[in-house]
């Protein structure tokens, strides 16, 4: 399976930047072999040989989730929070986190806030939350809250996973992890 890769450019066209998208591959599916260009807020979907908005996609919910993760991993925030919409169930603590992080990024601290309260009280052992809200906290300075959530991802299980990873890497360089 390869992975969906995400770059913004200009569009040679005019209007504007798009979403350069390479390989696209989710379970069940062949990767394209060359980038498609898609404009904000939609994404090639390889099944229908087109760039489409989340809500007409026929991704599985597992899939959209791959999706909008890349999308906030790459920095397109509110395009990771339009392919999460798209998702049947909004309460899944990977849905809460991934919205949670996409929020901050779009500047939204108190939004962000909530659904990282949402995600970590519905499941405590969400390590992706946890990394993303350790993550925010690097970026805010808050170094002993960043590294509270680093133990509690591996007093939860987390160690050696891709949470405590990314968060260790952001503590110890000071910076956000660069997905």
């Amino acid at each position: 399976m390869k992975l969906l890769r995400l770059k913004r450019a200009s569009n040679p066209l005019g209007g504007g930047a798009v979403l350069l998208l390479a390989n696209l591959a989710l379970p069940g599916g062949g990767g394209a072999d060359t980038a498609r260009a898609c404009t904000a807020g939609t994404f090639w979907e390889e099944m229908s040989q087109a760039c489409v908005a989340p809500e007409k996609s026929r991704l599985t919910d597992a899939q959209l989730l791959v999706v909008a993760r890349e999308f906030a991993h790459s920095g397109a925030y509110a395009d990771a929070v339009a392919v999460l919409g798209a998702v049947s169930d909004q309460q899944d603590g990977p849905v809460l986190a991934i919205l949670a992080f996409a929020h901050w990024g779009l500047g939204d601290v108190k939004k962000s806030n909530a659904y990282f309260t949402d995600a970590l009280a519905r499941d405590p052992d969400n390590l992706l939350a946890r990394s993303y809200l350790g993550q925010v906290y690097v970026s805010e300075g808050k170094i002993s809250l960043a590294s509270a959530q680093l133990s509690e991802i591996r007093a939860r299980g987390g160690r050696q996973s891709l949470a405590e990873f990314t968060l260790r890497q952001a503590i110890e360089t000071r910076s956000g992890y660069s997905y």
